[in-house]
């Protein structure tokens, strides 16, 4: 939290009520490569490739280029995503109930200038890559594939009839 120098209960009221019983926090580490989706506003890849004194960070590029973490807040119970570049910081806030397999759902704000602005956006962490890891929660098994249909054996050729030598046409 020293990097941004906010308070969280500020950010969790963009966040809905905690409603699922899914693994939490979730695991975050060097290593792991991150697709980020703010609504409106842009999309960044964020590789985690270091850590400082508040857990891991890295670069993150897209739509413009900003350094990145994740912070979990265990007094709320949230874990915030900071995007920091440009003079502000775009932080996003996930409460328990928006993680669903390896994507974390939740509000963004924007931080300037040491006041949040609320964006009224969407936010989504997608877990893409992690050397040596496991994603938040294993995905689903894909499907199997159909079953192709049991071709039908054709039906036999009547045998050809042998005519008697001796007929003949009037």
């Amino acid at each position: 939290m020293r990097r941004l120098g906010f308070t969280v209960l500020t950010l969790l009221s963009f966040v809905s009520a905690a409603q699922a019983q899914l693994s939490w926090p979730p695991q975050i580490s060097v290593g792991q490569v991150w697709n980020i989706s703010i609504q409106e506003t842009g999309n960044w890849t964020l590789n985690l490739s270091r850590t400082d004194s508040d857990g891991p960070l890295g670069d993150a590029t897209g739509t413009d280029a900003r350094t990145g973490y994740f912070v979990y807040d265990r007094q709320n119970d949230a874990v915030l995503l900071a995007l920091e570049g440009r003079g502000e910081a775009l932080v996003c806030v996930f409460g328990r109930s928006g993680l669903r397999s390896n994507v974390l759902s939740g509000g963004a704000a924007r931080l300037q200038n040491n006041q949040f602005q609320n964006i009224n956006r969407t936010c989504t962490a997608v877990l893409q890559n992690a050397q040596g890891q496991q994603p938040l929660q294993p995905p689903a098994p894909p499907p199997a594939p159909p079953t192709p249909p049991v071709p039908t054996p054709p039906a036999p050729t009547p045998p050809v009839p042998v005519l008697p030598s001796s007929l003949s046409w009037p």
